[in-house]
């Protein structure tokens, strides 16, 4: 036919199509301009019968509606011709009766009885409109693909399932649900769109865990991996950094945990020390967190990286307050105007700020909370925080066993009958 490629090779040399990248005889794939006419001008892009097919059928609905005449875009993307109206009927005889129709019609308000083009291949019912998977190819009208997405949606809930597979049984292929959703309603295709929306952010979440080392995953139609820590699927099990190597020189694994498990382990920690200053200070539930902070006085030693504190700061509300505070708090650490010997932390038992010493009364940059000066004198070295196996203590000025603080306000009381004041060690009145 005149519309074939016209290749300066021979017509069985294999080509590919400019859309689904298969190979075909160059004598098998068409090309707009060779039937343009020498009036109107169109692309050279070279797409196989296929992809044309499809791509035809889905846009004669929009053809009707916005231009009362058959006026097929080309498929490329980016490219703003359109197909030659031969090449058209070429491909699809059948659509000569919409072309004919449309550009007869003078009523606009006359609604259009669309005729039926061909059977969906997996209802075997009449449809408008059949919508195709870029990646395989394989089409099915808009509610196959709305029950295909009514039967996965739970296990992409709840399974960890990545993408939308095929409606095809037999193909075993992704669905790319990105250009679906355009030509979907979500008042009659809801599963749809939900389903293209998990679809969406779970692409976009394994890209960044990829590049960031956190996770990787292969197969994205079966289940996701089982968290060792809730026993509930997830997309991917993210590792608190990489690799370590043992006593032994052998290497050791990092325990992994969804994000749902990193999220609450790092809010009860904020629970439990609500004034924790730094996020050194927070531990990992990795199954050599205790031996790694008891060789080290570093409060990192078993801490959660950064890669991974990122990721629960997306995920967690209250880990992105104390990631803000932090950061406020190490902008008044580094004011060259008070040193740190001129600052002293607030006494609020669940504050991480501080304030600074010269007046008569001291207030915190974060709460605002004041008091008298007179109270931080006695402040020294003695009076800081130690790091046992990871914990924040202090001794008991009496019997000066460890004490760690847990929650509260800022009156202790000793196993020995002590009373005292945790930030100043001074006897509690």
């Amino acid at each position: 036919p005149e519309a074939r490629a016209k290749f300066g090779t021979m017509a069985s040399e294999l080509v590919a199509c400019s859309l689904c990248e298969a190979s075909y005889p160059a004598s098998q794939l068409f090309n707009s301009e060779s039937l343009a006419g020498v009036v109107s001008a169109a692309c050279e892009h070279t797409t196989c019968a296929t992809c044309l097919r499809a791509h035809i059928q889905a846009s004669l609905p929009e053809c009707e509606r916005r231009w009362q005449t058959l006026r097929v875009p080309c498929p490329h993307p980016g490219c703003r011709k359109v197909l030659s109206q031969r090449l058209v009927y070429e491909v699809l005889p059948s659509v000569k009766d919409f072309g004919n129709h449309v550009m007869k019609q003078n009523d606009p308000n006359k609604p259009y009885e669309f005729f039926f083009l061909h059977s969906c291949p997996s209802c075997d019912s009449p449809s408008q409109q059949l919508l195709a998977n870029c990646v395989c190819h394989h089409y099915a009208c808009a509610n196959c693909w709305e029950k295909q997405a009514h039967r996965k949606l739970k296990d992409m809930e709840t399974k960890g399932v990545a993408c939308l597979a095929c409606v095809d049984p037999g193909c075993g292929v992704r669905v790319d649900t990105e250009p679906l959703v355009d030509k979907m309603s979500e008042a009659k295709h809801p599963n749809f769109i939900r389903c293209a929306a998990l679809a969406a952010e779970a692409k976009k979440a394994l890209e960044r865990w990829e590049e960031e080392d956190l996770a990787s995953r292969s197969n994205l139609m079966d289940y996701g991996p089982v968290c060792g820590i809730c026993n509930d699927y997830s997309l991917v099990l993210l590792k608190n950094g990489s690799s370590s190597t043992n006593s032994n020189g052998l290497a050791e694994e990092q325990r992994s945990a969804c994000q749902k498990c990193w999220v609450k382990w790092v809010e009860a920690q904020f629970e439990r020390r609500p004034d924790v200053k730094s996020k050194s200070f927070l531990r990992s539930f990795a199954a050599d967190a205790d031996a790694a902070a008891a060789t080290s006085t570093s409060p990192s030693a078993s801490g959660i990286s950064e890669v991974l504190w990122y990721e629960i700061c997306l995920a967690s509300e209250k880990a992105a307050r104390y990631e803000r505070l932090w950061k406020w708090r190490e902008r008044l650490q580094s004011n060259q105007l008070f040193p740190p010997t001129m600052q002293v932390d607030c006494p609020k038992p669940d504050c991480v700020g501080l304030g600074y010493l010269g007046f008569d009364t001291v207030m915190c940059f974060v709460c605002e909370h004041r008091w008298n000066a007179e109270d931080c004198k006695a402040l020294s070295a003695d009076t800081k925080e130690e790091q046992i196996m990871g914990l924040g203590v202090k001794r008991c000025p009496r019997c000066q066993e460890y004490i760690e603080k847990n929650g509260g306000c800022d009156h202790m009381t000793c196993r020995c009958g002590h009373h005292f004041s945790w930030t100043t060690l001074k006897n509690y009145h």
